[in-house]
């Protein structure tokens, strides 16, 4: 029995030899680990790029000792992050990691900023952003700029500005003031900064009533002491008033001041139907000049650089007007006068003033005037009592210096339409660009009328007022003309013709504007094209007792187009 214990006892230790035998060759040792890491500083900025020099490592993670709370700002799994830190004293880690376990840990203690050497007893600094002290007019908005604030040791620390003491109401006149407060880390507090924003109240100067006001064409002074826009002032006999797309209003002074401390003035709303939308006053005689006179308009213009412009026509003649522009507008919601000159070979022509504020832009804009003035100089000219009126026009490009303007051809409703009595009739609006007539081109005769555009302008070609008395309501009519392009119109040229049913002259019916064509981008250069389009007029005869106006422009192209023959007759 002792002899079997004693073999099975061999047996036992002999089996576990093997096993052990046989397990020591499958033992595989771990690769060594060591994590590691050097940095560069910008001690300009607090960048911090780390350079991981870790051995037989795969995955990291890094601790970068920030003591912000979110921890996805802490941790990194990159191998060489980049983080900026403000000043102070931090302490990273490094864990290094293998795909078998391993695991190995690195630290280091990063610096950034001056080294403090004892306790911390540097003062932070504020800065204001913006002015220490503000001034605005009661009901003014105001937006506080707030300040930043910076420390020697902890470095930027604006978000820590702790902002009291009053908070401004701008609906209330007087003095506030805001202040400005923060500590460091270590509780040194910074000098309190203050900012003063005054709240002013808005001194509005007593106005004054005008004394005079001229309606006629001697003498003419409108100074809106009374309302022209009555129904019994604009149809009187020497003096008509009317509005084209424009809403006049008889208004207060917007801002009563040195520039101009009239109670009364117009309110005018451009329509932003067309770039030539008006106001219109007509004399029952013609105006006279002297060499040296103008009109004098004080004009309150919600911009700057906006153009005044004055045309005088001759009301029996639309072909004979003059176009001038006083420049631009220098301010913004104040009053200035602006000056437009005439002299004596202006005089005894006209019977018409046309008002435009920014004549080449379609608008909506609102604008105020008063004081429109005719001054005569002192200079020698002028002409008798006006009354009279002419049916010869200045020629130009070669026509005679007096042209006859011809009647419409029966069954036609538009004046000179080939164009060989020169401009007769015919208004040339530049608008940016030149409009006149050619005697090089044409399409049968010897002229026709040339339109160059520019980009951004809209050159116009234009005859107002045609039929008045034979235009019927919702009636078809059809107007024709030849036209032929210089070339291409290039990117955003198109041509654009239109015809209007205008109300009575003087009456408050709008116009109806028929498009003939308002985007046509290529018209051939190399012969005529012949164009033919219809409209019909509104159903109202007060819708067409002023008859029609044409207008060809040419908008946004370097190119430029010749108009002939141009025909409106009833279909």
């Amino acid at each position: 029995m002792k002899l079997v214990l004693k073999n099975s006892k061999l047996i036992v230790f002999f089996l576990m030899a093997i096993i052990y035998a046989g397990c020591s060759e499958d033992v595989v040792e771990l690769p060594k680990i060591t994590a590691g890491f050097t940095y560069t500083l910008n001690e300009n900025t607090g960048t911090v790029e780390f350079i991981n020099i870790s051995e037989n490592a795969t995955t990291y993670s890094w601790d970068f000792g920030d003591e912000t709370p979110l921890v996805s700002e802490l941790i990194s799994s990159d191998i060489n992050p980049i983080k900026t830190y403000i000043n102070g004293t931090y302490t990273v880690i490094l864990k290094a990691m293998n795909a078998a376990g391993a695991v190995s840990y690195f630290e280091d203690i990063i610096v950034v900023g001056p080294i403090q050497v004892g306790p911390d007893t540097t003062i932070p600094v504020i800065t204001l952003t913006g002015l220490a002290t503000i001034e605005i007019d009661v009901n003014e908005s105001f937006t506080d700029q707030g300040a930043t604030a910076t420390d020697a040791v902890d470095g930027d620390i604006s978000e820590n500005i702790v902002v009291g003491g009053d908070i401004v109401d701008t609906t209330t006149a007087g003095t506030y003031v805001i202040t400005y407060n923060v500590s460091d880390a270590a509780d040194n507090e910074a000098v309190e900064v203050t900012r003063t924003v005054n709240v002013n109240t808005v001194v509005v100067g007593l106005c004054t009533a005008d004394v005079a006001q001229t309606l006629t064409a001697v003498n003419f002074h409108l100074t809106f002491q009374t309302d022209p826009g009555t129904i019994a002032v604009k149809n009187s006999e020497n003096f008509k008033f009317f509005q084209d797309n424009v809403t006049y209003e008889y208004a207060d002074n917007p801002a009563v001041s040195a520039g101009n401390n009239s109670c009364k003035v117009a309110k005018v709303i451009n329509h932003n139907a067309a770039a030539w939308d008006n106001l219109q006053f007509d004399f029952a005689n013609k105006l006279i000049f002297t060499d040296g006179s103008n009109f004098t308009i004080k004009v309150y213009s919600p911009q700057s650089g906006y153009k005044v412009t004055l045309k005088l026509e001759d009301k029996a003649n639309s072909g004979a007007f003059k176009q001038v522009a006083s420049g631009v507008t220098t301010k913004t919601d104040e009053w200035e006068e602006l000056t437009i000159s005439f002299n004596a070979s202006d005089s005894d022509k006209y019977d018409k003033v046309v008002f435009f504020f920014d004549l080449e832009t379609k608008n909506g804009n609102t604008y105020y005037f008063d004081d429109l003035k005719l001054n005569l100089g002192t200079g020698g000219g002028g002409g008798g009592t006006g009354g009279g009126s002419s049916n010869t026009v200045g020629g130009g490009d070669g026509c005679a210096d007096t042209t006859t303007c011809p009647d419409a051809p029966t069954g036609e409703l538009l004046f000179n339409g080939d164009f060989e009595a020169c401009d007769c009739d015919w208004q040339l609006i530049g608008n940016g660009g030149t409009v006149s007539i050619s005697e090089t081109i044409d399409n049968g005769g010897s002229r026709s009328a040339q339109i160059q555009s520019a980009s951004g302008k809209n050159p116009a070609l234009k005859q107002e007022r045609l039929g008045v008395g034979i235009i019927q309501p919702n009636t078809t009519y059809v107007v024709t003309f030849d036209i032929k392009a210089s070339g291409a119109f290039g990117e955003g040229g198109v041509f654009k013709a239109f015809v209007f049913s205008e109300g009575e002259n003087g009456g408050d019916v709008p116009a109806t504007k028929h498009d003939l064509t308002i985007d046509t981008s290529s018209i051939s250069s190399t012969s005529w094209e012949s164009k033919s389009y219809t409209f019909t007029t509104p159903g109202n005869a007060n819708q067409v007792a002023g008859g029609v106006s044409f207008l060809a422009e040419l908008v946004n192209s370097n190119a430029s187009v010749n108009i002939d023959n141009v025909v409106i007759k009833a279909q």
